[in-house]
């Protein structure tokens, strides 16, 4: 009899949700606006933050969860972010559409079954879950409050 797959499509649900949030946030904003860095030391701008946190979706769920061939360049996001409204609402069709196909043949036992996480040693499917379930949601809160501060340095500026 196979194991039940309720755990991957529950906490991915939230992971998602997150992700929808950053992407809409940074879709409300111009691409200048997308590119603004707060003046507080290692602040990053949204675009920096969504593409960061897509790129960590990417290693932790496709890569380390699914078993996935996957290059993590987490340097890449911060040198170059992606700033333009299309290519971020691509990227994050693409990646929600192959996140939901790589989860779907995982049953609980595989989730709870271990793993070697690059950078956090072994590790289980479920654990890789709530690392970037805690990470997706820790971004959309840096980005909301990135976005209030664009929104209020653009108040504060004379037309």
């Amino acid at each position: 009899m196979p194991s039940e797959a309720l755990i991957a499509p529950t906490i991915w649900r939230y992971i998602a949700s997150s992700l929808d949030g950053l992407v809409s946030l940074a879709l409300e904003l111009s691409e200048d606006e997308r590119l603004a860095i707060p003046p507080v030391a290692g602040a990053n701008s949204i675009a920096t933050l969504v593409g960061h946190t897509l790129t960590n979706v990417e290693d932790n769920l496709l890569g380390t969860l699914a078993g996935q061939d996957v290059t993590y360049d987490r340097q890449a996001d911060f040198d170059a972010p992606a700033a333009d409204a299309g290519s971020i609402e691509a990227r994050w069709a693409a990646l929600r559409a192959r996140v939901n196909a790589a989860l779907g043949p995982l049953d609980d036992a595989a989730v709870l079954a271990p793993r070697v996480h690059p950078r956090r040693g072994e590790v289980t499917g479920l654990e890789v879950l709530v690392v970037t379930a805690r990470h997706a949601a820790e971004h959309l809160g840096q980005a909301e409050l990135t976005r209030d501060w664009v929104r209020s340095r653009d108040e504060a500026t004379p037309r």
